[in-house]
């Protein structure tokens, strides 16, 4: 039986009605004391009708507050991600024989309302200056997407005799991602409790998988979808479908190699983005409805897209409808830029259908 919280106006009749009934009264001063204190007293009730039913909704995690949710996921072992760093591989420039310390300090000048000082990294290690050149990984120093960025140099912070201002980025090693969101938790938590730990089955799998900082979405493949008895496939993705780094995938390796059981032969691998681009008419032809269907599709292939799948023709037609549009027509679709038959879209082994794009043009 569901609970309703009562309006405070009928919480302040009940206790009248009942104050009038045990004195034998209903005839009160419009300014009685009596009448302000039940005013008083009903407002405190119904902040206290509010508590309880705010406490309620944290024995239930999918409903929890953030901090009640971090003590539910603690419970299944399993706490929320933290934030990780962004990673490169620059080389510093300069005389010979000349000292960087760990922790020299280089900034990106990328200026926005997340970044307004630059994005700054340090030196993960001491290194020397031989040739000329010395190459080095540094880190960023705060954590989070905010510290991504595409640049070819960065320069120092501090000056540094000798050395040259700019040093120049060979690779980017590690992309940060934010902290762990209530959502991503909560997928995590009902993926534990609705696949309780057995002895290595498949959902074992997935659920070591996205243990792992940097692993978003993990699909298990049992023996009979891999390679015969004895044997396991797990893919693994970042949250936005993207695949991980090799840093994540090797972290991911030998995490679940730690976990399985013995004798197991495990394949931990990346998924493979397979880019699917619509050409669509619509009617009425405008940016509004542009907008929406690239939102909705997007949204679509984020939610049923997995290695070795199908998405369903009329699946896509429905995220489109959704959006309020009723006439409308697919008239191609292209897989990496190959043609493809307007039909349910399959996949096989390791790629993943990913929403590229679409154009559209007015339905006549």
């Amino acid at each position: 039986m569901s609970f309703t919280r009562p309006p405070i106006d009928t919480i302040y009749k009940r206790m009248k009605a009942d104050l009038e009934e045990r004195l034998n009264n209903n005839n009160w001063f419009s300014r009685s004391m009596m009448l302000v204190l039940l005013a008083v007293f009903a407002g405190a009730i119904y902040l206290c009708y509010g508590f309880l039913i705010n406490v309620s909704k944290q024995f239930f995690f999918t409903k929890a507050l953030p901090e009640f949710l971090d003590w539910h996921s603690r419970l299944y072992g399993l706490p929320r991600k933290a934030a990780t760093y962004s990673t490169k591989n620059i080389r510093i420039t300069g005389v010979d024989d000349k000292v960087i310390e760990e922790g020299t300090q280089f900034k990106a000048n990328i200026i926005n309302a997340e970044t307004p000082n630059g994005i700054l990294f340090e030196t993960t290690e001491e290194v020397i200056i031989d040739g000329g050149i010395a190459d080095v990984v540094i880190i960023s120093v705060e954590s989070g997407t905010s510290s991504n960025c595409e640049v070819e140099t960065l320069s120092l912070v501090t000056p540094l005799d000798d050395v040259d201002s700019e040093a120049t980025v060979i690779e980017d090693l590690e992309t940060a991602s934010d902290q762990e969101t209530d959502e991503e938790l909560i997928v995590r938590l009902l993926q534990r409790t609705q696949n309780p730990p057995g002895s290595g089955n498949v959902t074992d799998y997935e659920r070591w998988a996205l243990e792992v900082e940097g692993v978003g979405r993990a699909w298990g493949k049992a023996a009979e979808d891999w390679y015969g008895v004895g044997t396991c496939g797990i893919i693994i993705a970042t949250t936005s479908l993207e695949p991980v780094s090799s840093t994540v995938l090797e972290d991911a390796i030998e995490y679940i190699d730690s976990k399985r059981p013995v004798g197991a032969d495990v394949d931990v691998k990346n998924i493979q983005n397979k880019n699917a681009y619509f050409y669509i008419s619509i009617s009425p032809y405008n940016s509004d409805n542009i907008t929406a269907c690239n939102d909705s599709l997007t949204e679509l292939f984020m939610v049923e897209s997995e290695p070795g799948g199908t998405m369903l023709l009329s699946h896509i037609e429905k995220a489109i409808i959704n959006t309020g549009i009723n006439d409308f027509e697919i008239t191609a679709i292209t897989l990496n830029g190959d043609s493809i038959p307007v039909d349910d879209i399959v996949t096989t082994g390791l790629n993943t259908l990913r929403f590229s794009g679409a154009e559209y043009v007015e339905l006549i």
